[in-house]
């Protein structure tokens, strides 16, 4: 959902597969049941302006939100806070100290 959104594609999708997407139905035809599901998916492909519309808002939203300079501050901290991965060899000698 997210590669489409970047890339600007009309997307059709069901609850489920919008998951944690803030105003799932502003980016994208939010459909649960097989027969909504196929409808969205014609009116999207026939170019419906609102289908134009969310995939804009959705492009819009991804440059927003999940820009290089975006995801740098927000993993950043998480990678110069304390060390989660340490090269083999190091590991074990603090903590085997003492065995």
């Amino acid at each position: 959902v997210v590669e489409a959104f970047a890339h600007g594609v009309p997307v059709v999708s069901t609850e489920t597969g919008m998951q944690g997407i803030p105003e799932p139905g502003r980016f994208a035809a939010i459909a649960n049941d097989p027969a909504d599901f196929a409808a969205a998916i014609l009116r999207t492909a026939r170019g419906r302006p609102e289908a134009v519309a969310r995939a804009r808002a959705a492009l819009a939203f991804m440059r927003e939100r999940y820009t290089s300079r975006r995801l740098a501050e927000l993993v950043g901290p998480l990678l110069t806070s304390r060390p989660f991965w340490r090269p083999r060899g190091e590991r074990g000698r603090a903590e085997t100290a003492g065995r």
